[in-house]
């Protein structure tokens, strides 16, 4: 997921901050995040695309309340914002995170900046496909955000098709399903 403040010049990820939020517990799979994909964690992973996308080490952020992942996160190069325990539990979602953490990322990239959010769940990203997605929402000043998608055999209630204004249709504010699939971090 990429959102945007405004429009930025410059180098194509110039004022962007990629936001990684990893919480150490998890309902379904144990300490998920530090679950290992090969030689690396999985929280590793999005901090490796981010920094070897030449991504300043200062604008690559795990947001976490786990002792372990905070230091994994620092050894691999990014930097870490602590956050409470109440926005690491089951019913947290990503979006209530990063409401936690706005001043901060205004702070850091003023009102022209763009925050990648980059789910440690989602490993088999390429830094080629986030740097798309980045140019993408430049190019189109009128969008607010943007949430890359693929093709997903079922169930019926994930599927989101491409409006021709380029939106998604079907995107089910209101569905359990969805709501409760949006907030795993």
């Amino acid at each position: 997921m990429v959102i945007r403040a405004a429009a930025t010049a410059g180098d194509d990820l110039a004022g962007c901050a990629f936001y990684i939020p990893a919480k150490g517990q998890s309902t379904s799979i144990p300490r998920k995040n530090l679950a290992p994909l090969g030689d690396r964690t999985l929280v590793q992973l999005p901090i490796e695309i981010a920094l070897e996308l030449g991504v300043p080490a200062g604008r690559v952020i795990v947001s976490t309340e786990d002792a372990t992942i905070a230091d994994v996160a620092r050894r691999s190069g990014a930097s870490v914002w602590p956050r409470p325990a109440e926005l690491a539990t089951s019913t947290a979602t990503v979006r209530q995170v990063l409401r936690h953490d706005a001043g901060r990322l205004h702070s850091l990239l003023g009102d022209d900046g763009i925050v990648t959010v980059l789910l440690p769940t989602s490993p088999f990203r390429r830094g080629e496909d986030v740097r798309r997605a980045v140019t993408t929402l430049r190019a189109h000043p009128e969008a607010h955000g943007l949430v890359s998608v693929s093709p997903y055999p079922s169930p019926v209630s994930y599927r989101l098709e491409l409006a021709e204004s380029g939106g998604l249709l079907g995107f089910p504010e209101g569905d359990e399903v969805f709501n409760s699939r949006s907030r795993r971090q």
